[in-house]
């Protein structure tokens, strides 16, 4: 019999520094983004890292719940995936 030694969904998640936000995150200001994702040393006054994770861990969700539909641009071609991406995050 195998045991399984892999960590869970949600410790790898913890790990990466992404969690759940009921507000949509490309849509709140400057000092609710650096008071969530602070910087500890850096040119960039957020962690951009853990910023671009999380909004893509959100992305996620709201397709998984169907509260977003899937980007048509993956659908159609992964090569399109930039141009989706960097739509949605521009406003950040």
């Amino acid at each position: 019999m195998k045991i399984n030694t892999q960590p869970s969904l949600a410790e790898r998640l913890r790990k990466a520094g992404i969690r759940h936000f009921d507000e949509l995150i490309h849509d709140q200001d400057e000092e609710w983004l650096i008071k969530n994702f602070p910087e500890r040393k850096g040119e960039y006054p957020v962690n951009v890292t853990r910023l671009m994770r999380n909004l893509l861990w959100q992305m996620k969700e709201r397709i998984a719940s169907e509260e977003k539909p899937p980007f048509k641009e993956l659908i159609v071609s992964q090569s399109r995936t930039r141009t989706s991406y960097h739509g949605e995050v521009e406003c950040v």
